[in-house]
């Protein structure tokens, strides 16, 4: 796109040589200062916490004001006053930056992440994501630390629980650089060098970050973005993704719904942030978190999207497994009896609301306690599984299947009367007489009773509908057992 002359989103490389000559033109003389710039504004105003430290002791040498909130100080200069960072640390976890340190000084590592217990002058303790890199400052080796209180996630982790991190605050930073690739430098040859040093500074930042980050104009194509962003694709580096959109990079369906989603952001402007399922480079499903805004060009005119992503996809597997073991049977996979009770709860509801049938069906297995005597108890649990089975591949998916107890299971049959329930629980009593399971004496048949009531008849509420079919299963055990017995019944439906 052409503007009186001008291309309106400038090559990433001319954007770098904008950002060098602005740093020039603006060199503060004191050496250890950061000159008062739109960087400045970035790393002062930035959620995550900047520190620039010297040797393997961590003498502090510049800190922004997100650093000192980290630590409970009112001002970045109380830490710069402190001989080291590593007073904040345990004894253990003091040796251990030391030696990370040491490392990176004498080019063992190129960077180095780490999660550390710091200890505040108050005595609170927060949990920090600690990333450190070797920079130039004053002409000499430095340390870059990039620090982000993770204490919530630690907290969570220990009760295996997880939570999505709110990321706002890295989209307004990137927001703020993508605006600042946009300015014109104005000012004399003298600042040249400073402002190289403190463009070097920057790009030390941010890629220290580990979030995929990026921006993009209003065509869609990738202006800038960080390694993280370029893997995220699987592509190796930032050369391989500058210049590409999204079609180039992902599945065409993606790659539509990319462009829609954000042609909703232009014409809205602002922010959002939304959650979304990745299709990888690998083929695996992954879930990401997007927080967007959309960033003008000097003239006040939306330029392009500016973006911050976080894969949340381990939480949300945990997540559903925590779910899964809240409610289900760890030995069958049926329903647990709390979770079982919530379901038919919800579904009595839903049948009473809307005038609908609805049956309930008890079932155990017939002298359980016998294969478990005779046959021992991983045979005993071999049978409740192959039971659950047997049931599952006759039930409907919207039937719902508990185990409540021992050997004893009830489903609740949505949509059913008396009579179909009655054909449904003689269906599943034959298959279930048709199995057998192999032992060392020989293949081991077992059959179940069962006993079947239907709302409304037998009862208005889950307690009263499970009373009458745990009677109707009684009497069907009385009778002989293997047979199906409806609770209005005084004799079997059937017989085996």
């Amino acid at each position: 796109m052409q503007a009186g002359g001008e291309d309106v989103f400038p090559s990433w490389q001319c954007v770098r040589q904008r950002v060098a000559a602005l740093w020039e033109s603006l060199r503060v003389r004191a050496p250890s200062a950061v000159p008062d710039t739109p960087f400045r504004k970035l790393v002062e105003g930035a959620s995550q916490g900047v520190l620039v430290a010297q040797g393997v002791e961590v003498r502090p040498l510049y800190a922004n004001r997100a650093m000192a909130t980290l630590l409970r100080l009112a001002h970045p200069a109380e830490l710069t006053s402190r001989a080291s960072l590593l007073t904040f640390l345990m004894a253990p976890e003091a040796e251990e930056v030391r030696e990370v340190c040491s490392s990176l000084l004498n080019g063992r590592l190129e960077r180095a992440r780490r999660h550390l217990e710091v200890v505040r002058p108050d005595q609170s303790t927060v949990w920090l994501d600690m990333t450190v890199t070797v920079c130039q400052w004053d002409g000499q080796d430095a340390l870059a630390f990039s620090f982000r209180d993770i204490t919530e996630f630690v907290e969570r982790e220990r009760d295996l629980e997880f939570s999505r991190g709110s990321l706002e605050s890295q989209a307004a930073e990137m927001i703020a650089l993508a605006e600042a690739t946009h300015l014109e430098h104005a000012r004399a040859e003298a600042a040249r060098e400073d402002a190289e040093r403190q463009r070097r500074f920057l790009q030390t930042l941010v890629a220290t970050i580990p979030s995929p980050l990026y921006y993009k104009d209003r065509d869609g194509r990738i202006l800038g973005c960080n390694a993280a962003f370029a893997r995220l694709y699987g592509r190796s580096d930032e050369s391989e993704v500058v210049g590409l959109t999204v079609h180039d990079l992902a599945v065409p369906d993606y790659a539509k719904r990319t462009d829609v989603l954000d042609a909703a952001l232009f014409d809205r402007g602002g922010a959002e942030r939304y959650d979304r399922t990745f299709p990888g480079p690998d083929g695996t499903a992954r879930t990401l978190i997007f927080n967007k805004a959309v960033f003008t060009d000097a003239n006040g005119v939306p330029a392009g999207v500016v973006g911050v992503i976080t894969d949340i996809s381990e939480q949300k597997r945990l997540e559903n497994e925590l779910r899964r073991l809240a409610t289900t049977d760890s030995l069958t996979g049926a329903l647990n009896r709390r979770a079982f009770l919530d379901e038919a709860h919800r579904l009595i509801g839903h049948a009473q609301r809307y005038h609908e049938p609805l049956s309930v069906i008890l079932s155990d297995i017939d002298h359980f306690k016998r294969i478990n005597d005779t046959h021992g108890h991983a045979v005993g649990d071999l049978a409740l599984r192959l039971f659950v089975v047997t049931l599952r591949n006759r039930l409907r998916e919207s039937d719902v299947l508990g185990r409540i107890g021992g050997e004893e299971f009830a489903i609740v049959l949505p949509h059913a009367a008396l009579p179909e329930a009655m054909k449904v629980a003689e269906d599943l009593r034959m298959a279930l007489a048709n199995q057998d399971i192999e032992t060392p004496h020989g293949p081991l048949v077992f059959t179940a009773s069962l006993g079947v009531a239907e709302l409304g008849t037998h009862g208005t509420i889950i307690d009263a509908v499970m009373q009458a079919a745990d009677a109707a299963l009684y009497t069907a055990k009385a009778l002989g057992r293997n047979r199906v017995v409806a609770a209005s019944e005084s004799r079997p439906a059937s017989t085996g």
